[in-house]
């Protein structure tokens, strides 16, 4: 058996703010993500464990999109003892 497959998995949905219209983006959407291998694991910068990590990812897509104004996250991640809630949001700040 491999340990930790399946952690770090996001279910739920990204609302993504950009011109005054809003957009729900899938987890596999916002993370660039093309599918899930067979084990469901994912490689370290797809992981997301707690908020620190959901945070930083939402900055990163900021970064990367310069007409995007926030981004919110309101969902569960997977972890050793099932799903548990995450939610998080952010300005893009320039």
């Amino acid at each position: 058996m491999f340990s930790g497959v399946g952690l770090g998995l996001l279910r739920g949905d990204f609302t993504v703010s950009r011109g005054g219209e809003t957009e729900r983006v899938s987890p596999e959407g916002f993370l660039n993500i093309t599918h899930y291998v067979r084990s469901m694991s994912l490689t370290a910068p797809h992981v997301v464990l707690d908020e620190a990590a959901l945070i930083s990812r939402i900055t990163a897509f900021c970064e990367t999109n310069s007409d995007v104004t926030a981004v919110s996250f309101d969902g569960e991640v997977s972890g050793l003892r099932g799903w548990r809630p995450l939610r998080a949001s952010a300005k893009c700040v320039r």
